[in-house]
């Protein structure tokens, strides 16, 4: 049996077997003729039913003397994968399914005052002494920083060349170890401090701080799982990564003139990448600029990684 089927494109004709229905596109349209004959699909010596996405049967045909099969199907019975890139209009079959895909860093206006939990507010810090002192660190300039605890409330606390305790923060935290402070530079404009805190079984937050020209204490950002900013996309600023629970939640900041920017990695490699699911980020993996990531893909878990430039994310597969 012959049947002509009207809208296909020649060129992406791959693309309609490949979901199953009828592509249209801007180029060139053309009417073919197309032979049925019944035909069947045997992989390795067991008839093979090639069905679409939604589990519709699709019937392989003939044109001009070649038989096409629907390639998802097919790809499926020899156990690859199969992806279509509409953005470049490309299949892929098997593991290599891309090379680097460049996604541009739109971010969002960060602004610290977002962050009200961790706000400063400042008060004399009494009673301090080496009994009840979690760490104690001595920065460049001579300012004192203290974790300590009194009543089971742990608190952080400053001086400056010997002067009084400031205290400026307090944890709710139910841990003895891993608090600490050390100094940063060219941060977002600034330099100053971090703090670090356990926040969890096997969580540290860092929360960074600086001294205004007035020589007030400034919040400048907290939460971060990294300790030290790096700059990852060569503009001669230092940036910031932010992940939260095991990387399922990652976020870069960086500078665009005096602004701060705020760009979600995970939302941004969701929407590029439909098919990839449960997308972990891991915070440790940092190496040469690149950091390195696992996403699923049906029942397969593949890895990749990513690295920065001054505007965009590259994503290599």
């Amino acid at each position: 049996m012959s049947k002509r089927i009207q809208g296909i494109v020649i060129g992406a004709l791959v693309t309609a077997l490949l979901f199953g229905g009828v592509v249209a596109a801007s180029h060139a349209t053309e009417n073919i003729e197309v032979i049925y004959r019944n035909i069947r699909l045997i992989v390795d010596g067991n008839e093979f039913i090639p069905k679409d996405i939604n589990g519709n049967i699709v019937e392989p045909f003939i044109h001009q003397g070649t038989t096409y099969l629907p390639i998802r199907a097919v790809s499926q019975a020899l156990g690859k994968e199969v992806v279509w890139d509409g953005e470049t209009s490309t299949v892929f079959v098997g593991d290599s399914f891309f090379d680097n895909v460049v996604i541009p860093t739109q971010g969002v206006i960060y602004n610290a005052d977002d962050w009200a939990w961790n706000q400063v507010s400042t008060s004399s810090a009494v009673n301090i002494s080496e009994n009840n002192v979690l760490s104690l660190s001595k920065l460049s300039d001579g300012t004192e920083v203290c974790w300590y605890i009194i009543d089971d409330i742990r608190s952080c606390a400053y001086r400056k060349h010997g002067g009084e305790w400031i205290r400026f923060v307090t944890e709710d935290s139910g841990y003895l170890d891993g608090y600490g402070a050390e100094p940063y530079s060219n941060l977002f404009g600034h330099s100053g401090f971090y703090i670090k805190a356990p926040r969890g079984a096997a969580y540290y937050a860092y929360d960074y701080y600086y001294f205004d020209t007035d020589g007030k204490l400034q919040f400048l950002f907290g939460g971060t799982y990294l300790d030290t900013p790096v700059d990852f996309n060569n503009d001669s600023n230092n940036d910031l990564l932010y992940f939260y629970h095991a990387g399922r939640i990652a976020r870069y900041y960086y500078k665009v003139g005096e602004d701060i920017l705020m760009f979600d990695i995970i939302e941004a490699l969701s929407a590029r990448f439909a098919n990839w699911e449960n997308i972990e980020i891991d915070p440790l993996s940092l190496h040469n600029d690149t950091i390195q990531l696992s996403y699923w893909r049906g029942d397969n878990q593949h890895n990749a990684q990513i690295s920065f430039t001054a505007d965009t994310i590259i994503v290599q597969i």
